[in-house]
Order: structure tokens, then C-alpha cells, then sequence
């Protein structure tokens, strides 16, 4: 839907709700067979600029979710950020990844009185392997594309 309004708003991948969870996910993936610079979404996430949009993703799907009153039965919002990149990555680049994320989501407004929606409750950071696990009923595949 942010496609409408593209030049304002940014919105993540994926939105999925559940009986008790609103998931906001978003995908990124650098393990593309044959790419031309394998390295590149890697690279990326040593950008401030990356992580910005990334943030700014979730800002706008959650007014979305919000100017299309959905969510009002006020369940636990997630932000999921699939990364599959090459090289992977190790749990300390990770930690550090997920602490810039933090620092850049709206965490703090869920303790303001003025603010009367549900804003985030969680945000973590998996690879495919990690999504599998925790997020089973929910399978993501790679699908293989031949050239025309």
C-alpha cells in the first residue's frame, strides 16, 4: 500500500496477524544464486543510511496499520528483520545490529501516557534458519527461477 504514497512512506515487506501477534517482517537477502557482487547487502549493513530505512519501514507500516484501523484488538507488535546475507552473520555482529535497531525503533513510547496505541513490543533479527524455528507456522522458501 505504500507504494501509493512511495515518495512519503515506507513499509515493510510483509504484515502478518495472528490470534495473538501483528508481525512486521522484512526481508533481505544477499544469497542470491549467481549474484554479481555477493557481498553487497553485507556491505550495505555498515550504513547508517541502511539502518535508517530500515526503521523508517516499520514508522510507516505501522501508520498504515493504524490509518486502516487494524490491530485494535491491541496485539504484541514484532518487527522481524529476515537477513540472509554472504558472508553470514556471527551473534556479536548480530547483537550489534539488533542494538542499533533498538536504538532507532520507538521502544520508549509504549510507556507514554499520550500515546494510545499499541507501538512495538519486540524487534529481533534472524537468518533463514532462525525464522524456521521460531516462526514454524509461517514457512518461507526459496524458490529457484530459471532464465528465460
Amino acid at each position: 500500500m505504500a507504494n501509493m504514497y512511495s515518495e512519503y512512506l515506507s513499509d515493510v515487506d510483509f504484515v502478518i496477524e495472528d490470534k495473538e501477534k501483528l508481525i512486521c517482517l522484512e526481508y533481505k537477502n544477499g544469497n542470491i544464486k549467481n549474484a554479481k557482487n555477493p557481498e553487497a547487502l553485507k556491505q550495505k549493513t555498515d550504513t547508517e543510511v541502511f539502518w535508517k530505512k530500515i526503521a523508517k519501514k516499520f514508522y510507516g507500516t505501522m501508520f498504515l496499520v493504524w490509518a486502516c484501523n487494524k490491530n485494535q484488538a491491541e496485539k504484541t507488535v514484532q518487527y522481524v528483520l529476515l537477513l540472509e546475507c554472504n558472508p553470514g552473520l556471527d551473534n556479536a555482529l548480530k547483537k550489534r545490529f539488533v542494538m542499533k535497531m533498538v536504538r532507532q525503533l520507538p521502544f520508549k513510547y509504549n510507556s507514554q501516557n499520550k500515546i494510545h496505541k499499541r507501538v512495538i513490543d519486540d524487534f529481533c533479527l534472524v537468518d533463514f534458519n532462525e525464522w524456521r524455528e521460531k516462526y514454524p507456522q509461517y514457512p518461507i522458501y526459496n524458490m529457484e527461477c530459471s532464465e528465460v
